[in-house]
């Protein structure tokens, strides 16, 4: 049976774009680690912290701070915390972002619980189907 993907390509640009942000502003560089779970309370006021100090707003804009808050929780190498909590973002869409990150970084899958783990392996399928994107953004690393 062929299941349609959960995120949808504009879902998905929207990631790229602000993946694309946050390397401009400094949130996601190339030396970002992937960290293990933490409080997801520490891990939200950090991610919002940092993007306060960003002088350009994020696309989407103020409006989205809370959906933000969860998808540069992901950049900033928290995905492993917030995979697996409540948030105004889906977990395909935390799993993409996540995904999307492990490629860009060429880190190998973690280990995580089987239903997320199913998740981050079909989007990385999913990034895989489009290296052009991927490639562009390891550019701006």
């Amino acid at each position: 049976m062929f299941f349609r993907y959960p995120v949808s390509p504009e879902v998905q640009g929207w990631i790229v774009a602000n993946f694309r942000w946050a390397m401009a502003a400094g949130v996601l560089t190339g030396a970002t680690p992937l960290a293990g779970p933490g409080d997801p309370a520490e891990v939200r006021a950090g991610t919002r912290a940092a993007l306060a100090r960003c002088a350009d707003a994020p696309p989407g804009g103020p409006g989205m701070a809370h959906h933000l808050t969860d998808l540069h929780g992901v950049t900033r190498g928290f995905g492993l915390s917030l995979l697996g909590e409540e948030g105004p973002l889906s977990l395909p869409v935390r799993a993409h972002a996540l995904a999307l990150f492990l490629a860009l970084r060429e880190i190998s899958l973690p280990d995580l619980p089987p239903r997320p783990a199913r998740m981050v392996a079909r989007a990385l399928g999913q990034i895989g189907k489009d290296p052009a994107t991927l490639m562009g953004l390891r550019g701006l690393f």
